[in-house]
């Protein structure tokens, strides 16, 4: 149930309610608004083949066919302008709901270095709460793409690490426990952890459809990179002054592009037809990088992906409880997790696990003393960073549609 103004209201009237208002405030038939709803359902399978089938017979990428003779610059402007919100932002679950009657999954795309174990640790006390199913799945952006499209066996490649079930019962940690289709199909709502984004469209819900919204945490480009750096040679015990070496001189030796979003955010299929370049795990000539960052742009908006950002922590959690609490029975999880609370305060519990040592902003604060290698490492990342400024521009107007809607 729902609260407004005082009133408890069944879900789908809350959801009724919602897209009634939108198209108010847009001039959209409510019908229109509707099926704009599905698109989170349907349009990653026609994203998926049709597309690729393009790629396939060596036509033009979507964004090349859609807007030839833009540069990225009016390429972005043209995605923020169509963009709609509502497709991203509209509930799917109240914590007292059975998540098997919803048919709705939330599936969080983990990218490294981007407060993964924060958000792991905030989505399996939420789990808890409301008696949904949670795991975290590892190792996964290189999964067999036949093993996930059979529906039966393991999938390979793949290791569900840990989670919750339904009932409660904690999976413990265990680098051998496989992924199976049929598991997370019938037990899990949640599924999160290193995977590629629409991975999990092969997940058959109530009537054969796919319904999954996706979740993705983004962080400022130069300290998504530097932190990766620390803590990977933080574990091989590099001191500070080493890492800050190593930041520089890898830096300073290439003249190649980092955009390491692209491991995550370009789906299985389309780097399974093997047409999208070099491996998005390591740096890219100008060209490819380029190219890695419009088409993640392009699937953010396609996938009505939710966007979470590290640096507006507090602001990403209120999109989500809109998401996932629509009548507010777990707003203390939330709260408990770094939202804001009703005295404008935050008390946040934030993981440290998966967290270096040595402060990635003291190690930035070094390399600034060295204005060309500064000046390089901005360099290295400036299509993360890209990525990065599109997915804040999101956000924004997803926080606006979730609160013009508070406000109704």
């Amino acid at each position: 149930m729902v609260i407004i103004t005082g009133a408890r209201f069944p879900m789908w009237v809350t959801a009724a309610l919602f897209f009634l208002f939108l198209a108010v405030l847009k001039f959209h038939t409510v019908e229109e608004l509707f099926k704009s709803s599905e698109l989170g359902a349907v349009r990653h399978d026609h994203f998926r083949t049709e597309d690729n089938a393009n790629w396939e017979s060596g036509d033009k990428d979507p964004d090349e066919r859609t807007e030839e003779a833009a540069t990225t610059e009016e390429f972005v402007r043209t995605l923020l302008a169509s963009y709609d919100a509502t497709g991203s932002v509209s509930p799917i679950w109240e914590c007292a709901d059975s998540f098997r009657e919803s048919g709705w999954k939330l599936g969080f795309v983990h990218v490294f270095k981007t407060a993964g174990s924060a958000v792991g640790g905030f989505l399996n006390d939420y789990a808890e709460k409301c008696s949904g199913g949670y795991v975290r799945i590892v190792r996964c952006t290189k999964v067999d793409p036949g093993s996930v499209r059979s529906g039966d066996g393991d999938w390979n490649h793949c290791v569900l690490k840990k989670g919750i079930s339904r009932v409660g019962i904690n999976m413990e940690s265990d680098y051998t426990r496989k992924v199976q289709s049929h598991f997370l199909a019938d037990q899990i709502d949640i599924i999160g952890g290193h995977y590629k984004l629409g991975t999990m469209d092969e997940l058959k819900s109530r009537g054969g459809k796919h319904k999954i919204r996706y979740l993705t945490f983004f962080r400022d480009a130069a300290m998504r990179y530097v932190s990766a750096v620390s803590y990977i040679k933080g574990k091989k015990g590099f001191t500070m002054s080493e890492i800050v070496e190593e930041v520089k001189n890898n830096v300073l030796s290439t003249e190649k592009y980092d955009v390491r979003y692209a491991d995550y955010l370009l789906t299985l299929w389309q780097v399974e037809k093997k047409n999208c370049g070099p491996s998005p795990q390591q740096p890219q000539s100008a060209k490819n990088a380029e190219k890695f960052a419009r088409l993640v742009m392009k699937n953010l908006v396609d996938f009505n992906v939710i966007i979470g950002i590290t640096e507006k922590w507090s602001f990403s959690l209120e999109i989500l409880q809109f998401v996932m609490d629509a009548n507010s029975d777990a707003k203390d999880v939330f709260i408990k997790h770094g939202m804001v609370d009703q005295h404008g305060k935050t008390s946040s519990e934030l993981s440290n696990n998966n967290r270096s040592s040595i402060s990635t902003f003291a190690i930035i604060v070094e390399i600034k003393k060295d204005i060309k290698a500064y000046n390089a490492l901005i360099e290295h990342v400036k299509y993360e960073q890209m990525i990065y400024d599109f997915a804040v521009a999101l956000q924004n107007k997803q926080y606006e549609t979730v609160q013009k809607w508070r406000l109704l």
